[in-house]
């Protein structure tokens, strides 16, 4: 158990203030300074249970409110022996276009000691904006925490599956509850890892002669970054490639880190992970190949951009494409502004847990 005193990051968190007094506290710094105005578009629950919580997630919500204005609430839960709740109000604040207003995001930070998966709902649905979706970010392991009565009420839920010890169970419990019948969308950020290199893939394949030689791939390269943030993006990504691909799964030689697949047509296909010796973004580059033809996708020396090899024979043609944002930010940011139902992401996960089962 962590004493309180002990938690990094309270005395960065704003004013505190009795539980009751939050929607006032919030009120009289709007009243009281002609300067700001409030800027809110949804609200951001962020669910941990790691002690270093309120240290870390403040300067995410700072920098994400500069594109995407949202009521925070930042819930660190811990164990302990009686029930104590604290809470502090602050608003990050960004000058407009215009200038003559900032632009300010509420922040309301909450340190349950001893609590329960009752008292975490009720922090977070009684401090909500109700007129705005609720966005979910839950970091860490799944927990008890997460039961009917507090998905029931979430517009999206975003969680990093590369944090969990074992993903197969609790990606198993997400696709269940979905079944069920659960309304929220889920956002894997191992998944948003891999969003440049996919639209560079599906540029690729926009090119005529491309897509005809899908039929006749031989083999799939994917090469990551050492751990789990960067293993769990790559098989995401050779998920997501054979799910549209039509590929059915044949079998797995894990300790090669190989997959092997039947494709549409009847030929086999291996899936290659191989993680390299540096670390880095997730995803470090893709290659696949067939009879005559090479796709190679790779980083420039400043991962600035992915570099797209396209070679026929003696033909070669080269281009370029952003590679986006691995921060926490970044890949926040890159998910609200999207939006959308995530069907990509959602369809494909039942093959995910194929592999994972297989691995």
């Amino acid at each position: 158990m962590t004493a309180p005193q002990e938690i990094p990051g309270l005395a960065e968190l704003g004013k505190e203030v009795p539980i009751g007094d939050i929607d006032q506290e919030l009120r009289e710094f709007f009243a009281t300074d002609e300067t700001v105005t409030k800027a809110s578009l949804l609200n951001l629950a962020v669910y941990s249970e790691q002690s270093d919580a309120l240290a870390t997630n403040p300067p995410i919500i700072r920098e994400l409110t500069r594109e995407n204005a949202c009521r925070s609430l930042l819930v660190l839960s811990l164990p302990g022996p009686e029930r104590s709740v604290r809470a502090w109000v602050e608003a990050h604040c960004h000058l407009t276009e215009a200038g003559a207003k900032a632009a300010c995001s509420e922040q309301v930070s909450f340190l349950l000691i001893g609590g329960s998966p009752s008292l975490v709902r009720s922090m977070i649905f009684s401090n909500t904006d109700s007129d705005l979706p609720l966005v979910l970010w839950w970091q860490g392991e799944i927990s008890e925490v997460f039961e009917e009565r507090l998905h029931a009420r979430i517009d999206r839920l975003i969680f990093d599956s590369a944090q969990w010890a074992s993903p197969t169970a609790p990606l198993f419990r997400l696709s269940a509850s979905l079944k069920e019948g659960a309304r929220f969308v889920p956002h894997d950020l191992s998944f948003t890892r891999g969003s440049a290199l996919r639209a560079c893939l599906a540029a690729c394949f926009e090119e005529p002669r491309a897509r005809e030689a899908l039929p006749q791939l031989d083999a799939i390269e994917i090469r990551h970054s050492p751990g789990q943030p960067g293993f769990m993006a790559a098989l995401w990504l050779i998920t997501w490639i054979t799910h549209r691909l039509g590929w059915t799964l044949q079998g797995s030689a894990s300790i090669h880190g190989t997959y092997l697949f039947r494709s549409k047509n009847g030929r086999a296909v291996e899936a290659h992970l191989i993680s390299t010796p540096d670390s880095g973004p997730a995803l470090v580059g893709l290659k696949t190949w067939g009879a005559g033809f090479v796709f190679e996708a790779s980083l420039d020396d400043d991962q600035d951009y992915w570099k797209l090899l396209i070679q026929f024979d003696t033909l070669q043609q080269e281009s370029l494409f952003p590679a986006r944002s691995q921060t926490p930010c970044g890949l926040l940011g890159e998910i609200l502004g999207r939006a959308g139902r995530n069907r990509s992401m959602i369809e494909a996960l039942p093959r995910l847990r194929e592999l994972l089962v297989s691995n």
